[in-house]
C-alpha cells in the first residue's frame, strides 16, 4: 500500500515538473521566470491551487486530488513530528 502511495505521488510529482516545463517552454528565452510564476509553480509542488488558478483538465484530476491529499496529509505529519 505504501509503495503504491509514493509511487502515485512521484507519478503526480513529475506530472507537475513537465506542466512546469510546459509553462517555461512558453516563456521567451530572454526571459526568466517572473516571481509569480515561481511562487505558483511552488504552491503546485506544496499541493495548493496558486492564486491564478488551475485549468478544471488539472484541478478535476483524481491524480491531482489524490496528490493534494498525500501532501497534505505529509506536511500535517510532518507538523506533528517535528515543527
Amino acid at each position: 500500500m505504501i509503495t503504491i502511495l509514493i509511487t502515485r505521488q512521484i507519478s503526480i510529482f513529475f506530472l507537475l515538473i513537465g506542466l512546469s516545463w510546459s509553462a517555461l517552454a512558453q516563456t521567451p528565452p530572454t526571459q526568466g521566470l517572473a516571481p509569480a510564476q515561481l511562487q505558483d509553480v511552488a504552491t503546485l509542488l506544496t499541493g495548493n491551487e496558486p492564486a491564478t488558478g488551475l485549468p478544471s483538465a488539472i484541478r478535476d484530476n483524481l491524480k491531482w486530488k489524490i496528490y493534494t491529499k498525500e501532501v497534505q496529509n505529509n506536511w500535517a505529519e510532518y507538523t506533528k513530528k517535528i515543527g
